[in-house]
């Protein structure tokens, strides 16, 4: 018989917000993601929307893209898939916005453990080929 905690679709917890707080996952979530390999979490907040994601990882280093773009058009993300595809490079999450005034943001993570030096390089280097982009920025974000 499935338990009501099984049934659960969501795992839920309240905290208190404060500057030196520690986020404490529950066991039932823990569990759940140990089983599935995870052994680091990545927290993202989006400011605007005052969401607060949490995506499992298997590595402690993540790759943190972000591209300056004319426009977030179809081609822009069949370039970025196939560049993904190309390096065997699993996207964690990304997002986009563009803004009123023209121009757009594009920020996507990846698990930097597919990376060596030379073909985070070479990824660059084609993501500065896409058409419209007008400038990349890598930045390496570690667990502490």
């Amino acid at each position: 018989m499935v338990t009501q905690e099984e049934r659960s679709l969501l795992v839920a917890k309240v905290i208190k917000i404060a500057s030196d707080s520690t986020v404490d996952l529950p066991e039932r979530f823990t569990r759940f993601l140990q089983e599935e390999g995870a052994k680091f979490v990545l927290m993202i907040l989006t400011p605007r929307s005052k969401m607060i994601r949490f995506i499992y990882m298997r590595n402690r280093e993540v790759v943190k893209v972000t591209l300056e773009i004319s426009e977030l058009s179809t081609d822009f993300f069949k370039f970025m898939d196939a560049i993904s595809f190309k390096y065997e490079m699993h996207m964690s999450y990304s997002t986009g916005v563009c803004f009123s005034d023209g121009g757009c943001i594009y920020e996507s993570y990846f698990d930097k453990s597919k990376f060596t030096l030379a073909s985070l390089e070479c990824f660059r280097t084609e993501l500065n080929n896409i058409p419209g982009v007008s400038s990349t920025d890598f930045t390496i974000l570690k667990a502490e």
